[in-house]
């Protein structure tokens, strides 16, 4: 592995290393700015004994930090934009304040009351639920308590995604029994990929996590264990037990399956209050032709009167805003879409999320580019022929 970098180095240029925030075999994480803005860059950085397959790990890490940086969903890391830098593999995402699920289960007095973990672990379960809907599926491997952030209003977020996640099979299962002990499915320790029902294994010692605050490394599960810990009702007992089974076979089989069983004796809460509202809430916008700037605006007006605080950002890097942070009743966003890169006659699709102090929400967006002067053409052509067509049946 490559020396890690120093405070006032800069990474391909653009942005100046604060410290390191952390380093595992195959990866590292600074804390970086640009301008006056700060974010986390992982350099993905194989170590030395796989210096013979180092072109075909880099490939494929390229190859997946690729796949995340095109997923949209409000409870997924925002990527600002990845690279190849110096024979290494990059990527950035916006840097977060939220505390880990871990930093906030310190702090309370006891286990959190049964209905708020179940509010969290829904919203978790929203987040795989996306990923595994994929195609393929996206399947964690290393998933834990420290990549799971919770704000101040209680809303659940992926910090960042796990460090194997992003390895070819043959190193992601040795690295999620370093990273992840107690948290990666049994079958995955034996070399065999990761399912999604692997996934569901994961989920259920974080649930375990979540009510007991007790790791499941020094404190393996038990039955037992968790009733003698709290009061906790028999559904949620048979739901940890059911999804912490050592075979595949004997847990939930889907996200779906979880979800619908964690609901079972409980009302499911009613839909976050957003005390804001957003004006479009989707953004068609057609016969772009490449270079050009397109200029747009989203109406943001609070539903109390009272000032909102907020922050704006978008999952994609071709859009561009004014100004990213914002307060007040009402407020209009101005953006920009730059289409130098675009290719003439595809779609790009992204979203506007608005995070705030009265819940988050998001817009989206969708670009269709003009097609190539060839295909106005050939669409021409067939237009006047149907013409003399019609003209022809007519007789």
């Amino acid at each position: 592995m490559k020396d890690a970098l120093q405070q006032g180095q800069r990474i391909r240029g653009d942005y100046e290393v604060v410290r390191v925030l952390g380093t595992t075999a195959v990866d590292r994480a600074y804390l970086a700015r640009a301008g006056h803005r700060r974010y986390v860059i992982r350099e993905f950085n194989p170590p030395a004994e796989h210096e013979r397959h180092l072109t075909r790990i880099t490939a494929h890490i390229e190859r997946q930090v690729e796949v995340v940086t095109a997923y949209s969903h409000p409870g997924l890391p925002h990527i600002h934009e990845h690279f190849v830098w110096d024979g290494l593999v990059y990527l950035v995402r916006e840097s977060h304040d939220d505390p880990t699920v871990i930093d906030v289960l310190s702090h309370m007095q006891g286990p959190p009351p049964e209905e708020v973990v179940r509010d969290w672990m829904r919203q978790l379960l929203d987040v795989v639920a996306y990923l595994h809907r994929q195609r393929p599926p996206f399947v964690f491997s290393g998933l834990r308590p420290n990549v799971l952030t919770i704000s101040k209003k209680g809303v659940v977020r992926l910090r960042d995604y796990p460090t194997p996640c992003f390895l070819p099979t043959a190193l992601q299962w040795k690295q999620a029994c370093i990273l992840a002990p107690g948290y990666i499915a049994p079958e995955q320790e034996g070399g065999r990929e990761g399912t999604p029902v692997s996934d569901i294994y994961a989920l259920g010692q974080i649930l375990y996590f979540m009510l007991t605050r007790t790791d499941p490394v020094r404190v393996p599960y038990s039955r037992d264990g968790l009733k003698a810990s709290r009061d906790i009702t028999e559904t949620m007992l048979n739901l940890v037990d059911r999804t912490t089974r050592r075979h595949p076979g004997e847990r939930p089989q889907s996200v779906s399956s979880f979800r619908k069983a964690l609901q079972v004796d409980s009302q499911a809460p009613a839909e976050r209050a957003v005390d804001f509202t957003l004006d479009p809430r989707a953004i068609d916008i057609d016969g772009i032709q490449r270079g050009e700037v397109v200029r747009r605006q989203i109406h943001f007006r609070s539903k109390s009167g009272r000032d909102i605080h907020g922050t704006v950002h978008s999952d994609v890097k071709w859009v561009r805003f004014k100004f990213e942070a914002f307060h007040g009743s009402q407020v209009d966003v101005d953006f920009t879409v730059a289409t130098q890169d675009f290719e003439l006659g595809q779609s790009y699709q992204g979203a506007i999320q608005f995070d705030t102090d009265a819940g988050a929400n998001t817009v989206r967006l969708e670009i269709h580019m003009a097609p190539t002067l060839g295909a106005r053409m050939a669409k021409g052509l067939r237009s006047l022929f149907k013409g003399r067509a019609d003209a022809d049946a007519d007789f």
